[in-house]
């Protein structure tokens, strides 16, 4: 399951014992954790986090703004006095993020990096999983790789560095990043370049870009306009 920071997601649970998920406990482990937290027990929300986590009519997990720490293996399982009841149901997700250099007002003749990153479980040397062949890839909104002499790409399986000097035609475009398995899309993720130079643009530091995020093959369907963070240079961004 994918999806991207600050975003939702709903987690399936597959064997539910009783529809009112009485039977129900959800454990969340990670390779940046030690210990399983358990995040439902037998239909009660555990986590300290209010409003965080919620459970679905159908028993699914619904995880609320997501956190890179949010990364990892989501397990499903059914207890009838204290006795566990068929077998786990784990649901693994990964987050799609798109980071921005700089952080700052975006101009005209100004030069940006966008790195689209795959956040997942796995450890960094076994990106992508040895079960799944993931790449990350940026196209243009007809879905063909980005190529020309402008655009300057490094890429990983998981990891995809794009720069590029901006033009004036740049203003509100919307540059895509997805995720591909065996050449299949599964999620698409968006970053809208706005020019404070832009027509009609008015100077907007503090919102240098939106992003927008969709399943494979949908339109977008969250969006946020991230505030400034520190500038990020591709040497200080570590893919996994």
């Amino acid at each position: 399951v994918f999806s991207t920071v600050g975003g939702s997601v709903t987690l399936p649970c597959r064997g539910v014992n009783r529809k009112d998920c009485s039977t129900t406990t959800w454990v969340f482990s990670s390779r940046s954790q030690r210990a399983a937290v358990e995040l439902v027990n037998l239909g009660k929300i555990r986590d300290q986090k209010p409003g965080r986590v919620s459970l679905g009519s159908d028993c699914s997990l619904h995880v609320h703004t997501l956190s890179t720490q949010d990364t990892g293996l989501y397990t499903c399982q059914q207890f009838v006095y204290d006795q566990q009841q068929g077998e786990d149901s784990p649901v693994s997700l990964s987050l799609l993020t798109i980071q921005v250099s700089p952080g700052a007002e975006l101009r005209t003749g100004s030069t940006v990096t966008l790195h689209c990153l795959l956040d997942t479980n796995w450890s960094p040397e076994h990106c992508p999983s040895p079960l799944h062949s993931y790449t990350v890839i940026w196209v243009t909104e007809t879905g063909a790789e980005l190529q020309g002499d402008r655009y300057q790409i490094s890429s990983s399986p998981c990891s995809s560095y794009l720069t590029v000097r901006l033009q004036p035609s740049d203003h509100s475009r919307q540059w895509r990043c997805d995720v591909t398995q065996d050449r299949a899309v599964t999620f698409t993720h968006r970053y809208s370049t706005l020019l404070t130079d832009g027509s009609g643009a008015r100077p907007t530091p503090q919102k240098p870009g939106r992003t927008e995020t969709s399943p494979a093959g949908k339109t977008p369907v969250t969006q946020s306009e991230p505030g400034p963070g520190p500038e990020m240079t591709s040497s200080s961004v570590t893919g996994t």
